[in-house]
Formats: C-alpha cells, structure tokens, sequence
C-alpha cells in the first residue's frame, strides 16, 4: 500500500511538471505573438521611421537638401534557392537623400545605366567593368539577390540624413529606361553606410515580379 502511494505521488508529480511546462510554452507562444517595443518603436521616437522601419516616411520636398549625381552600380548578383525564382524581369533603382527628422526630401538621382536582370549581358557594374562579378552575364542565369551601392553617398548624409532606395520594374522584353517623372517605381528601404564615404542596398523586398503581376522565367 505504502509502494501504491509512492508511485501515486510521483505520476502527480511528473504529471505537474508536465502541466508547467505546458503553461509555460503557451506563455512563451502567445507573447511571441504580441507586438512589442523594440528596437523599431524606440527608433521611432527620434525619427520618422515607416511601421518597419525599413525607410524614412517622405512629408515634404526641401530644395536645400543636396541632389545626388552618382547612380548606384550594380555590386552583387547573387543566388538563393530559398528567396524564389530567378530575377525574370528588368530592374532599376534611385535613391534621394530624406531628412529623418523632419521627413524633407531632395531630388531623386540618375537611375541605374542599364536595367539589372538574371542572365544579363548589360549589366550596371562599376564603370561598365562586371570582370570582376562573381556571377554576371550567362553565369547570373539563376540569381536573384541584388545588391547595389554608391560610392560616395555625398557631405548631404550625416546625422539625421538618410537616402531612400527606390525600385522600377518592366518586363523582361521592356528594357528602357524609365523616366525620371515616373510615379510607378516603388520605395522600398535605403542604403546603410558602407566603406569611407559610400552605401549600399541589399534588395530583399517583395519579389520583382510580383509587383508587376508577372511569372518570373529566364531563357538564357
């Protein structure tokens, strides 16, 4: 009888511990789930950041803010079979200096020189040269992580100064370059500093071709 009690206990007690931990987990998953301050939100205390963070919100145009000259060039093109598809379709990208605090905004720079595709033999690598690419031309057939950069972001980006990344897409049978005056590109985040003076944008965004609506198939 003793030996029953004994057993009776320690089923109830593994039994409790089991019980905690199952509270606990459900603790841990529900508040994994809930919006918290983070890093994010303490951002947003001192500048205009959108809901993710991932650009500056634009209020209001401001002629004394610098308008950037150099383009971006095309700096990497790479894979990865977790990010989709191949890059089937014609990409550029802009970017205009924005003020954090304030949200004032300059003029936009020129667009990339060519349109950025996989399989692309006009790549806009620095000066025109893609020798130095690991992946351009037949061997980017299958990439599709863009990263572009600046070499000299400009005196404008300091402080509070902050340059918006923003992206146009075609189809892979249109590839000219789009306006300057168009209003169908897309901003989608902005360049953090990179080497002494310059910036750099990795494009992990929404897929290309899904903001046009399109399948994305290479034939190269």
């Amino acid at each position: 009888m003793k030996r029953l009690h004994t057993t009776t206990i320690i089923f109830m007690g593994i039994i409790t511990v089991i019980l905690i931990l199952l509270i606990y987990l459900l603790y841990v998953s529900i508040n994994i789930t809930k919006s918290h301050p983070g890093t994010c939100d303490s951002m947003k205390n001192t500048l205009l950041w959108n809901d993710d963070c991932t650009f500056i919100q634009e209020k209001l145009y401001d002629n004394n803010i610098e308008t950037p000259t150099e383009s971006l060039h095309l700096s990497r093109f790479s894979k990865s079979s977790s990010f989709g598809p191949p890059l089937g379709a014609n990409v550029w990208y802009r970017y205009k200096y924005v003020n954090g605090r304030t949200g004032g905004y300059g003029k936009f720079s020129p667009w990339t020189k060519s349109p950025i595709i996989a399989g692309g033999e006009n790549l806009p690598c620095k000066n025109d040269n893609c020798d130095e690419m690991k992946d351009s031309g037949k061997q980017s057939c299958r990439n599709n992580i863009v990263e572009v950069s600046v070499d000299d972001l400009g005196a404008d980006i300091k402080n509070d100064m902050y340059a918006n990344v923003y992206r146009y897409v075609a189809p892979a049978n249109k590839s000219e370059q789009p306006s300057d005056n168009t209003e169908k590109d897309e901003l989608i985040g902005y360049l953090i500093p990179s080497g002494v003076k310059g910036g750099k944008f990795i494009d992990v965004s929404t897929s290309p071709c899904e903001t046009i609506g399109i399948s994305c198939h290479v034939h190269c």
